[in-house]
This record gives C-alpha cells, structure tokens and sequence, in this order.
C-alpha cells in the first residue's frame, strides 16, 4: 500500500451531503481526501456567474434555519456560521392558479385561515386536517428531541398517526377536502418533492410542509457564500480536496473497503469511504449490484426524480413594482397538477405549465447577486431527462445548434410568463443563460440529470430508501439518496454518515490498539439497518 495517498477517510462527492460528511469526519480527527467530479465543489449549491450577476443552481430557499431550527443546529454542529435572512413571514410562497391564489406564510394557522376564509364550505374538512396537521407537527418535535429521526418508537408512532403513511398526497386529502381548487391549493408545495398529488409520498409531503411552517430563510451571499463556508472551514482541517477527480471504482477486499479508483488511474486508500453520489451510482461502483439479485434491483431500478430546465436572467432595472419581491411564485396553467405532471413523465418537452419563480436579489439584498441597480430573475420548469438525453453525453457549451435552438424555443414563453407579473421584463434582460436536464448531467453527474434524488414516491420513502450503511464494511452513503432531496436532509445525512465513519474507524483503533479522537455528538440520526450482505439476501 502507498501510505503517502492514504486517509482514514475518502469522501465521494461535493455536493450539501459530502461537505457535511468530509467536514463531520475533520472535526472528529480523522484525516479526510474529498474528492469531486466537476471543475468546481458544491453540486446544486454552487452558483454561476455570468457579468457580475451571480445565479442559484439548486438553492432556493429553506426551513429550520432560525435560531432554534433544525437545519441551524447541524451548520452549528459542523462549525458553520453563515447567517440567514427570514424571508416575508406573511407569504413566502404564493401559489397562482387560473382563477385563484393564496399565499403560505410563517405558521400553520395563518395558513389554515386563509383558506378557511376561502372555502368556508370546506369549514370541516380544513380543520380536521389542520388539527392532524398540528399532531403531526408535535410528533415531530419529539423526533427533533431526541436528534432528527433517532428514535423508531417515535418513528412509529406517527406512522399510526398517518392511517394513510402508504399513501399518496391524492389519497390523504380524499380524507379530508373535496373541491378542487382547495386540493391543488393544499397540494401547491408538491413541486418541492418533484411529484405531483397522485405520485408523491404523503409522509414527505407532510414533513416539507412542516418544515417551513416555522419559516423560510435564504443564505446571507447566497448559495455560493454557504458553500464556500465548508470549503473554508475544511482548509483550517487540512482537508484535501480535490477537483475533476471523478471517481470509478470503490475498491474492497474480505468485504471491507480499501479505496478509491478515478477516471485517471489514480488510486487513494482509505480505512472508511462515504459516497454522496446517487445511491445507485455508489452501489454500481462498488460492485454491490453483482453481489445479489436483491442489491441489483436496488441499484438499476430505482426511480429516479424529475429534472429541472431552468432560465437565469440578468435584468438592467431595480424592478421597483416587482409583486414577488422575496417570495416564490409557484405558477400552475390549471389546477389539475397531476395533469401538467403526466405531460413531463410522457417525455413531453419542458413548458410553461408549471413553473417556479423567483427573484433571488429580492431574497438577500446586499449579498451581492446582481450590480447596482440590477436584479436576478430565475424561472424553474421541472423537465423529463428523455429529450435531452442525445445531448448527455456531449460537453457542455459544445451541443450544437439544434441544441441551442430547441432551448431558446423553450424558454420564450416562460419568460412571457414571468413579463405576465413583471410588465417589461424582456426589455430588461442584458443576460440570458438557459440550463437543461444534460447541464445537470454534465455538472453534477446524476445519471438522468435528477434534482432531488429517488423519486419520494410512497415505495422509495425512509426505510425504503438508501440506507447509511452499506454491506461492505466501512463504506457509507450520504445525499439525497438517504432520507430525501433538500439542503437540510442532506447535510443531515452527510452528518450522519461522518459519525458512522468515524466509529468505525475507532472501532478498528481499539483492535489495533491505538487511539484516535472520540466522536461528538450524540447517536446517528437514522439508525437504521444496512441493506442485507449477500448471504442474507439470498
């Protein structure tokens, strides 16, 4: 073994989970190689740039970031101080549809009013709803006590809460509410799950939406400026990262991991390897897929979540009238969400019929997002991968005319869209950059260019999803393939993982009879059983 390129831990992947998990094992005395695919670290946490206007990829807003959050607590564990700016407690997403709107704000029962003030032919449905809704949110302060999802028991118990945790959100609400326009209204956050009423998990769809009913936050700096606070703080661990080091093979032997291989040849061993690739990704490199029937399944069919086609504007104008300000506009063309859903899971190409905006410069004014007297626009589709996939292979900037044209078709009517609440909005632009399915394939390296991990269908949600710990001693997994999609899962994760690293690695301290640093905190968030060796899988 070349003990020069030795670590005690290698960390697959950059994105929210990985840094967490390099940083976690850092802080805990192990010696950390972070290695990342791409020209740049951060996954859908690392901005863009383009003449001074600085653009989100992947980080729009978050719950649990105030003072006593959940989310503020693991940044705080991991030594992160980036502060964050409240958006409108009022209403920071406004869900527009043909013929009615409503705003979601700061707390369950502004929300719960609203609409009561709206249907009040629903007057029971909504407050039984909302009562489970309360219940649920207590359950879940219990779960926060006793560190994120530690605890079964609890677990359990809001599974009996939820008669319908199998279920779909579609299926949930035919408990509760009738009409149509209150359903989609209900359901109008489902775009943060990627899945529409009939697809999405209803235990996700519950736990996003409690999520932000403390709040939403946007990072002071933007996305850029939280992850270039792990970057730094991993510099004062002497963390060593590496970048375009796309990694092949995760190496095992005696069912124990020993390394890792990259795309150039180099090999890096390591007593402990975490992932924060796509789960399927991670079990294709190790070579878990050839090892049961069970591990291949797991490995080649899981769904995979919906993409995103995105529009970043640069606009020459403080937008003085702009009515989104610091919220999101969640935009839908008809009330029928799983309608425009089945358009995008038919292979149909990305439109106007649902869109995501927002005015990031309106979110963090002073962080720097756009030059004096300008503004940042940007305009999210959720888009199948299937169109754009004879394009996934190619470089990027290098895709052809068809390419460049098909994506300035697309983008034009989501734009009218958007001028539809920012009158004169075209007139405004001075930058223009579009990005599709094969822009996240090619930066972030998911294999269908996914935004939020497996799908969170009822069939791939907690326990059914990637566990942390894998069949292979010493090898673990972080991400959105672990409890779900979003900033805070993944952090959580990645935290998760750092902690499992590290007491393995004391665990073969003590047999060597050496010591190493304790791990801090308190039991892994998820403690969960590893997906089954070979033997147990037969």
């Amino acid at each position: 073994m070349d003990t020069s390129t030795s670590y005690d831990v290698i960390v697959i992947g950059s994105g929210a989970g990985g840094l967490s998990a390099a940083l976690g094992a850092a802080n805990n005395g192990a010696s950390v190689l972070l290695l990342e695919a791409g020209k740049q670290f951060g996954g859908y946490i690392n901005p863009f740039a383009r003449k001074k206007f600085h653009f989100d990829t992947g980080l729009h807003y978050v719950g649990e970031a105030g003072p006593e959050g959940g989310l503020r607590k693991s940044l705080d564990e991991l030594g992160i101080g980036t502060p964050f700016r409240e958006l409108s407690p009022d209403g920071f997403d406004w869900f527009v549809f043909p013929d009615y709107q409503v705003k979601m704000g700061k707390g369950i029962d502004l929300f719960h009013q609203r609409l009561l003030a709206d249907f009040p032919h629903e007057k029971r449905g909504l407050d039984r709803f909302f009562t489970m809704v309360r219940n649920l949110n207590r359950a879940f302060d219990k779960v926060a006590e006793v560190d994120g999802f530690g605890n079964f028991l609890i677990l359990r118990q809001i599974w009996r809460l939820l008669r319908w945790r199998n279920s779909t959100l579609s299926q949930m609400l035919d408990g509760y509410v009738r009409d149509p326009q209150l359903r989609a209204a209900l359901a109008g956050p489902c775009g943060d799950l990627g899945l529409p009423p009939s697809r999405v998990s209803s235990l996700y769809f519950m736990a996003v939406f409690l999520h932000y009913m403390g709040g939403a936050y946007y990072p002071h700096g933007g996305s850029g400026a939280l992850r270039d606070a792990f970057v730094e703080a991993m510099k004062t661990k002497n963390v060593d990262m590496r970048r375009s080091a796309r990694v092949s093979e995760i190496q095992s032997e005696n069912n124990k991991v020993v390394g890792v291989t990259t795309e150039a040849g180099d090999t890096f061993y390591a007593k402990s390897v975490i992932s924060d690739a796509d789960g399927p990704q991670t079990y294709r490199m190790a070579g878990l897929d050839k090892r049961s029937k069970k591990l291949a399944r797991k490995a080649h069919q899981t769904e995979a979540s919906v993409s995103s086609f995105m529009v970043f504007l640069g606009v020459d104008d403080t937008l003085p009238n702009n009515p989104i300000g610091d919220k999101n506009l969640w935009h839908y063309s008809s009330h029928d969400i799983d309608g425009i859903y089945k358009k995008i899971f038919d292979g149909a190409l990305p439109s106007d019929d649902f869109l995501f905006i927002s005015t990031p410069s309106f979110k963090d004014p002073g962080g720097h997002k756009a030059p004096e007297g300008c503004q940042t626009v940007e305009i999210l589709a959720m888009a199948s991968p299937k169109p754009f996939m004879k394009w996934f292979d190619k470089p990027s900037f290098k895709r052809g005319d068809d390419y460049s044209k098909l994506k300035e078709e697309l983008a034009e009517p989501m734009i009218d869209v958007v001028e539809s609440y920012l009158p004169g909005l075209r007139e405004k632009i001075i930058v223009k950059e579009i990005s599709t399915p094969a822009t996240n394939r090619h930066f972030v390296h998911h294999d269908q260019g996914q935004i939020y991990g497996p799908a969170a269908t009822p069939q791939q949600t907690l326990f059914r999803r990637f566990p942390t710990h894998t069949p292979i001693k010493g090898l673990y997994l972080c991400g959105a393939s672990i409890v779900a999609g979003g900033i805070s899962p993944a952090i959580s994760s990645g935290i998760n993982a750092s902690k499992a690293a590290v007491r393995h690695l004391e665990s073969l301290s003590k047999k060597a009879g050496k010591e190493l640093n304790s791990v801090k905190g308190a039991p892994l968030l998820i403690p969960e059983k590893a997906d089954p060796s070979p033997e147990e899988a037969s």
